[in-house]
């Protein structure tokens, strides 16, 4: 009986991500007309005419070309439904529909990963988290591009489960075709080397050898060509403002709950030792390449750290929920967000007024939304600070 209402819950929870899974995918593509909105839109994603979108011809050019894992499962299906025969409005329903797959298996893949590292309590809140933040929100709209990204947050997930896990085919599969989907994936061995305990330094060098060697491989027998690496790290240089800017909107208010634990001295176990353990490096490997291969605007880059930020921002609150809401009900704090709420929406306001001033570009970016978008985030960030303040307090208060 007991066993028939967990299956019962589960289902529901599962049936309610895939809702917002669609809710997601709808805002970013239909409300704000995203990449996949149109024929028009997903052309100018792909590098092709609009007529002919089977052409992919951004998968010709380096670094996509190296990306070969998404193209590979998305022109099978195609050929399987039209028979080897071109057809543009075939090419672009299996586009979007491969895309709202991999979009909607990445929250449900999330959902599981939280109950493996012992967050069971809250991963329904943090499947929800995790399709709601700009990434996935809006994964469609300028300037995110995401293409094959939900793809490679699948193949995070299912190698970090299967580190925890002890699965080595299911971490060699997992990073192989990582490696596969795109090179940022390279995390992924890179976490098994350093921080899986659990097997032995020789076999965590193998994997990684195999993925460095896979990662060789596809460049050479693709073709090796010159492009402008240097391009992101130049623009990121010159527009530190936006680097600031979109780097905070990536995971917005949890980045405070993130760098305070990661820099806060503890003896108590935390949640999942080898997720808490890993958080630094990974925190700095992702920022840095994402700082010099890549554009930070590009936030889907960056969203890599979801397995780290969001799980640590989750257990903060799990282990002081108590506190937090002890502080919720009290008179000051509520007056502190009202009027914080007040002071945030008026320069919202004024700022959605003249957008048209302090942003400009060549491209269809939905400025007002990205406005928006931060403000949200500015103002739960600002609602955080006084309990993080006074944790601040009290440890240098038990310190003298």
């Amino acid at each position: 009986m007991i066993q028939t209402q967990i299956e019962l819950i589960l289902l529901k929870q599962l049936l309610f991500l895939l809702l917002i899974s669609a809710l997601s995918f709808s805002v970013s593509n239909f409300l704000l007309d995203g990449s996949l909105n149109s024929t028009v839109k997903l052309s100018h994603e792909l590098k092709t005419h609009r007529d002919s979108l089977y052409s992919w011809n951004i998968s010709n050019e380096p670094p996509f070309k190296y990306r070969v894992l998404h193209k590979f499962l998305v022109c099978e299906v195609y050929k399987i439904t039209t028979g080897n025969q071109d057809d543009n409005r075939t090419f672009f329903l299996v586009y979007r529909s491969t895309a709202f797959l991999f979009h909607s298996l990445a929250i449900m893949l999330f959902y599981f990963f939280l109950i493996q590292i012992n967050l069971k309590e809250m991963a329904f809140l943090g499947a929800i988290l995790f399709s709601l933040l700009p990434p996935i929100l809006l994964a469609y709209n300028l300037p995110v591009h995401t293409r094959e990204d939900t793809l490679g947050y699948m193949l995070l997930l299912v190698g970090l489960i299967s580190i925890i896990q002890n699965n080595i085919p299911g971490i060699l599969i997992a990073s192989i075709l990582g490696v596969l989907c795109r090179e940022t994936l390279l995390i992924l061995p890179f976490v098994n080397l350093l921080f899986n305990k659990n097997h032995s330094l020789f076999l965590r060098l193998f994997i990684s050898s195999i993925c460095f060697c896979v990662f060789l491989l596809i460049r050479f027998y693709n073709g090796i060509e010159p492009y402008h690496f240097w391009e992101g790290f130049i623009w990121n240089k010159n527009n530190l403002l936006q680097v600031i800017g979109f780097g905070y909107i990536t995971f917005g208010f949890l980045w405070i709950p993130f760098f305070f634990r990661i820099l806060e001295r503890t003896n108590k176990l935390p949640f999942n030792e080898l997720i808490y353990n890993s958080a630094p490096a990974a925190f700095f490997l992702v920022v840095a390449t994402t700082f010099v291969g890549g554009i930070f605007n590009e936030i889907r880059i960056l969203y890599l750290l979801f397995p780290w930020v969001i799980t640590i921002g989750l257990s903060e609150y799990t282990e002081h929920k108590a506190k937090i809401a002890i502080q919720l009900k009290s008179k000051g704090y509520q007056l502190y967000a009202s009027a914080l709420a007040l002071v945030a929406c008026a320069l919202t306001i004024d700022t959605v007024k003249k957008a048209d001033q302090y942003f400009v570009s060549q491209y269809e970016i939905p400025f007002i939304t990205w406005i928006i978008v931060a403000a949200i985030h500015g103002y739960l960030g600002l609602l955080l600070m006084p309990y993080f303040i006074g944790k601040i307090k009290v440890i240098f208060r038990y310190q003298n």
